[in-house]
């Protein structure tokens, strides 16, 4: 992550919201648009939060291997939170 330093705190909230809206938003569904930032090696905003190829491709990894039941489940949590399940099971 890239730490930027700010004096001024408008400013810089500025800058963030202008480097984040700089992705690709995806309207695809959420399991093909991971798919699709693995392929391109690429970040994209998805479902309002910004993922990048390494998340993505840990969540796709999980989500091929466990169980239906499970698929089902884990569909159920935010992409954050298949995230941080991801990273915990890789």
């Amino acid at each position: 992550m890239v730490k930027h330093f700010c004096n001024d705190p408008v400013a810089c909230e500025h800058d963030l919201n202008e480097s984040i809206s700089g992705f690709e938003k995806s309207k695809l569904p959420r399991m093909e648009a991971l798919r699709e930032i693995v392929r391109k090696k690429s970040a994209m905003e998805v479902e309002g939060a910004l993922v990048d190829m390494q998340t993505a491709n840990a969540i796709v990894k999980v989500y091929d291997a466990i169980s239906e039941t499970n698929k089902e489940n884990f569909l159920t949590k935010s992409i954050g939170e298949m995230g941080r399940i991801a990273w915990k099971l890789l």
